[in-house]
């Protein structure tokens, strides 16, 4: 029973917050944003450089809950518009 109720708050850890994953349209990052899903966020931002991958993953995951935006880390100016 105990485990079952960690489990349950575990879920809620997300709930209601805005999470953005550099890297994830593909690999870890998509993995993460794949979990995330699960955790009840208000929403998720896909900032990654794959626009093709980026936006098949944001549809997949759910539109109501999951956007990809064009963004390059490396590149100072793009992570400033976050």
């Amino acid at each position: 029973m105990a485990e079952a109720i960690v489990v349950q708050n575990e879920k809620k850890k997300l709930e209601g917050k805005v999470v953005i994953i550099t890297g994830g349209a593909s690999g870890i990052g998509e993995a993460t944003a794949r979990l995330f899903a699960n955790h009840n966020p208000s929403m998720i931002v896909i900032a990654d450089i794959q626009d093709q991958k980026g936006h098949a993953v944001a549809t997949s995951i759910g539109s109501q809950i999951c956007s990809y935006i064009h963004c390059d880390v490396s590149d100072e100016l793009q992570v400033k518009f976050f």
